[in-house]
């Protein structure tokens, strides 16, 4: 049996969670030095795997967050300045590494890599192609194998930290686990904690709690502490354990004082390719940091390479990730711009100061040409600048191309000297790194960007001579790199920069930027041949290695261009911004005296075909321009980023760049409502900008959110492919469900506040129009039922058709087909703001197997039986089964007594299933109706009878006294003379098939004339009527009432009246009255 001694190693800090990417150990394939078979970034710091030995190194994170200083939140106004005239010695980072190598380990230990990640790491480093490696994997695990004599020593991530434990097999002895530390401040137990502290953090082992698992699997303690002796640490167990028992060892491990983040790495640029994958280009410290013992210092700059992050953007989590590449050499790089080309290869310009920077073997210049200390963006270039470009194949794994460019003054810095003040009224933070890479049709390489040399190399150049101090470059090479097919400077006496570049398919080369030259080579008929302002924008154009075309673009006051691009009929359309009241054609959409301005011209720059102003009114630019397009339906894209950054100390002066709050730009009604301020802010306006059709910010509640220089992109369909540099942000930037990382690991200070910068990216669809749904449909057969859930992004209506007839208008319905065979089922998403305007998909779905049938929903009425009907299968199940005869017969009979609906699972021979259901509905019905009598005085009575019931037959029965049935009308005369007669009317009401019978008694009067003479013989003293309880009316010849009575007992005998003729009116109860005459004679 084995048991285990487990040592699990904590880092338990808030810049970690379970979702965020777990901690990788990467493995040397020859980018760092041999003794090192692994290495993983750790909280401030790097942990080095040796054979025989770990070697932990942190550096001051206080020291690298000062390096950043874009943002006044990164550092004081003193720190600054430090930077800014000290040189490499304020560069320096403090840094302190310690050796924890395990006594008497075994000779011949093997590490394994366990639980692979999928993503693959490149490391181009310096110009020595043997320290190049490709497709670098990456473990959640490693194990050493028999460190000890049956003893493992395992190292892993869990919860985004990492751990070790010792596995212990049985009868091996845990006390020859030995731990010798050497390199540290300071060793030392108290009260059983294991401290370990150097000159830049502490780290503090909590007492081991060790347990033993039971048979049952319950834990129990076994008392358990650390012993140190001369700098060894061992375990001790003073109370003994069970070696035939597993045991773990359970100590705790937290870093103290600037720690607990994973190294910084900053956003520059973006781009994306054709499968919609993107690409995020920045720098990362400590690529090469070294595994240095004891206390040491290392320059910033040395320590900053070029990474670029591939990410799947439809993938999740660690899978998303599909490469890292590292890029640099012994000094400071930054990227500018990246491309990619039709076969995803990823082309990257920027700026190096690395005398050792990776070229290939047949690059175009292979030589660092040297330069001037520049510090842009406050990160030094000790040797001066380069321009690189370099060029990746698709997996990243082979560096195609790469080469230097340049003179022997700084090159692809917009910035004068070795600060960052460029003598320009709009300058941002990051301009000093803009430029940007380009290709044409076959895929050749085009630069724009500056340079400060004379001596910059130049092939058939339109201008030979450099004419001021920063001078634009425009540059093309081959498409491997090795040759540079036409270079040439472009400027004046004053300060040029070159930002913006498009090649037309017709070869014409268009560029755009900024400057202050007042003796640029305009050409004749442009809309501006001169300088207006203190700068202006400008914009040119060149064929066959000519200057065809250059107009400046501004106002009286202060303009620079940043971004271009070109229709089919290479119209060009410029993005820049503006201190002046740049010019406002009718019909466009504006916003006077805003800073961001957009201008359309034609191809020879002699027609403006719209000008016009987006922004907040405030007479100031508001956001830096990032990226722009003009799409194939003419919509304009636009995005740029605004706040707080925008300020910097130079000495102890704070300076503004321009655009400090962008809180007032355009926003639509269905924007992302990022927060209105310290954002990045994305646009479209239609064709001719006569419309904003959207408008948003995009962002985190923090103000340090920005882009260290470089351009980012659209791509054809509207998508923006962006790079951020997201700072102190507290993890509020946003980012999708499973994305790689939901969490800014930058560097912490002392109050356990982010004081560093994660490289972030997103990608929005902004122009998104995508129709798209998933069919989810019951079992088999026919009919089939098809619920359909509608996955569409960015659509206002919808429209479903199957086989070409339209069913429905809602968003998700329930469709039903009809019959065998195949079905097209076709959504159509319509938004009428998108360049599509409407998008459509269509899926099939075969219905195949049997034609399953169920009976019609049917009525039948009370008290009878029906039998039910399905086909189809060969075995049924009908339920509810009460009341049914054979639930598993397809005819089964059943006798409901309510409203019932059954259904039946019906199965065919090939096992296939269809549930169908019909209702039986009981038809019950209450029938009834009225009697109405009249009669005359002496007649019979006549009786009319009324059927109650709506929609039913009636059929009427008499039934006499004797019990005789007489069929009969709705009408009749009923009557027998000197007798009451007493009758049954019957109504058999029929509904449908269904009948019901109802029975209702009546009385008859006899049918006899009232005694109509009154005299003193006692056989007729009184008015006898036969009809007692009836109303007497009696009046004499001139209608003078002489006798009433309500009801009338044959009791009047005119005893008051006179002899004479009298009138009488007789009316029974039920209001049948009759009339006649009498005679009194006395």
């Amino acid at each position: 049996m084995k048991f285990l001694l487990p040592l699990f190693f904590f880092i338990s800090l808030a810049s970690f969670a379970s979702n965020a990417p777990s901690p990788r150990f990467v493995r040397n394939d020859g980018q760092w030095d041999i003794d090192i078979l692994y290495r993983a970034a750790i909280p401030g710091g790097f942990l080095f795997l040796k054979k025989n030995s770990l070697v932990y190194v942190f550096y001051h994170t206080g020291d690298v967050g000062r390096q950043h200083l874009g943002d006044t939140k990164h550092s004081t106004p003193a720190s600054r300045q430090d930077v800014a005239v000290g040189g490499n010695e304020k560069d320096r980072i403090r840094a302190h590494g310690f050796e924890v190598s395990f006594q008497g380990a075994s000779a011949s230990t093997q590490l394994e890599g366990k639980e692979e990640y999928t993503e693959k790491r490149n490391y181009f480093l310096g110009k020595d192609h043997s320290r190049w490696a490709s497709n670098v994997a990456a473990f959640a695990e490693i194990m050493y194998k028999d460190i000890y004599p049956s003893i493992n020593l395992r190292l892993f991530a869990q919860n985004g930290t990492f751990k070790y434990e010792f596995h212990v097999a049985a009868q091996a002895n845990p006390e020859a686990i030995q731990m010798k530390y050497k390199g540290m401040s300071q060793l030392k137990l108290d009260n059983g904690f294991l401290l370990t502290e150097t000159s830049v953090n502490k780290v503090t082992e909590t007492p081991p709690y060790t347990y033993q698992l039971t048979n049952k699997g319950i834990r129990h303690e076994i008392a358990s502490s650390f012993t140190l002796n001369n700098n060894v640490v061992s375990f001790s167990f003073p109370k003994g354990y069970n070696r035939r028992s597993a045991m773990v060892i359970d100590p705790v491990l937290v870093f103290a004082t600037y720690s607990g983040s994973y190294t910084d790495n900053w956003g520059y640029t973006a781009t994306y390719d054709k499968d919609g994958n993107l690409y995020s280009g920045g720098i990362e410290f400590g690529t090469r940091f070294p595994a240095t013992i004891g206390a040491f210092s290392t320059a910033f700059s040395g320590m900053t390479d070029v990474a670029i992050l591939k990410y799947n953007p439809n993938l999740k989590g660690d899978l998303s990730l599909i490469y890292a590449t590292y890029l640099g050499g012994s000094e400071t790089e930054m990227p500018e711009s990246m491309i990619t080309t039709s076969t995803n290869e990823l082309i990257i310009l920027g700026v190096t100061s690395s005398t050792d920077f990776p070229v290939t073997s047949d690059a175009y210049d292979q030589s660092f040409n040297g330069g001037i200390f520049a510090s842009p963006v406050r990160v030094s270039y000790s040797n001066g600048s380069d321009l690189f470009v370099a060029k990746l194949n698709a997996s990243a794994s082979t560096l195609v191309g790469s080469t230097y460019l340049g003179g022997s003054s700084n090159d692809g810095l917009n910035q004068r000297d070795r600060f960052d003040d460029i003598g320009l009224d709009i300058f941002n933070y990051g301009d000093q790194l803009r430029g940007e890479v380009n290709l044409d049709a076959q895929e050749n390489i085009y630069i724009a960007s500056t340079t400060l040399s004379s001596d910059f190399p130049l092939i058939n150049a339109s201008q030979t001579q450099s004419r001021g101090s920063n001078e634009v470059v425009v540059c093309e090479f081959n498409p491997t790199l090795s040759n540079l097919v036409w270079s040439t400077y472009l400027g004046g006496n004053g300060f040029d920069a070159a930002r913006g570049i498009r090649i037309a398919s017709s070869g014409t080369v268009y560029i755009t930027g900024g400057t202050s030259s007042s003796n640029l080579p305009s050409t004749q008929g442009v809309i501006k041949q001169s300088l207006s302002g203190r700068e202006d924008g400008f914009v040119a154009s060149f064929q066959n290695q000519k200057l065809t075309h250059l107009s400046y673009m501004g106002t009286s006051n202060s303009d620079q261009s940043y971004l271009i691009d070109i229709d089919p009929n290479e119209n060009v359309y410029v993005f820049g911004l503006t201190l002046g009241e740049y010019t406002i054609t009718s019909g466009t959409f504006n916003q006077p005296s805003s800073g961001q301005f957009i201008h359309a011209l034609d191809k020879t720059f002699s027609k403006t075909l719209f000008s016009t102003v987006i922004g907040g009114g405030i007479k100031r630019p508001e956001i830096t321009p990032t990226a722009f397009m003009r799409s194939a339906c003419g919509f304009l894209y636009l995005a740029g980023w605004g706040g707080d950054v925008n300020t910097f100390f130079v000495g102890t002066v704070e300076h503004q760049y321009l655009s400090v709050n962008n809180s007032k730009m355009p926003t639509t009604p269905n924007s992302l409502n990022g927060p209105k301020e310290d954002s990045f802010y994305l646009a479209i306006l239609n064709e001719n900008a006569s419309q904003l059709l959207y408008g948003t910010f995009f962002g985190s509640p923090a103000r340090d959110n920005h882009v260290d220089g470089g351009t980012s992109r659209f791509s054809p369909d509207g998508t923006i492919y962006h790079a951020v540099c997201a700072c102190r942000d507290r993890n509020t930037f946003p980012v999708t469900i499973g994305a790689y990382s939901d969490k800014n690991h930058g560097e912490l200070d002392s109050n356990n506040t982010i004081n560093g910068c994660n490289n972030a990216a997103f990608k929005i669809n902004l122009d998104n129009l995508e129709a798209d749904f998933t069919v989810s449909a019951d079992s088999c057969g026919s009919p089939r039922l098809v619920q359909v859930a509608n996955l569409s992004e960015g659509a206002s209506q919808y429209q479903w058709l199957v086989n070409g007839q339209v069913v429905s208008s809602a968003t998700s319905p329930q469709l039903t087909l009809n019959g065998l065979g195949e079905f097209t089922i076709t959504l159509k998403a319509y938004n009428p703001l998108t360049c599509k305007k409407v998008d459509s998909v269509s899926k099939s779905v075969v219905v195949s197997g049997t034609l399953f049938t169920i009976m019609k929903d049917s009525v039948i009425c009370a008290g009878e039986s029906i039998q039910l009907g399905a086909s189809g299968g060969v075995s049924y199940e009908w339920s509810p089964s009460v009341g049914m005869d054979d639930p598993q017969s397809a005819n089964p009979i059943v006798k409901p007594t309510q409203p019932t609906t059954y259904t039946v699972v019906i199965t065919d021979k090939n096992g296939c299933t269809k549930t169908l259901s019909t209702t039986v509905s009981i038809n019950t019905f209450e029938p009834d109706f009225d009697i109405i009598t009249s009669s005359e005085c002496g007649g019979q009575t006549r009786v009319r009878l009324i059927n109650k019931l709506n929609g039913s037959t009636a059929e009427w029965q008499l039934i006499d006294s004797l019990g005789v049935v007489h069929p009969i009308s709705d009408t009749l005369s009923l009557g027998i003379k000197d007798k009451i007669a007493h009758y049954q009317i019957v109504l058999r009401a029929l509904l449908g098939h269904c009948e019901e019978i109802v029975t209702k008694d009546i009385t008859i009067n006899p049918v006899n004339l009232p005694v109509n003479i009154i005299t003193n013989h006692p056989s007729n003293s009184y008015f006898e009527t036969y009809r007692q309880g009836w109303k007497v009316e009696i009046v004499d010849q001139w209608g003078r009432p002489v006798y009433t009575d309500e009801s009338y007992q044959n009791d009047w005998h005119a005893t008051n009246v006179k002899n004479a003729i009298y009138y009488y009116k007789l009316t029974s109860p039920d209001g049948a009255s009759c009339r006649g005459w009498l005679q009194v004679i006395r």
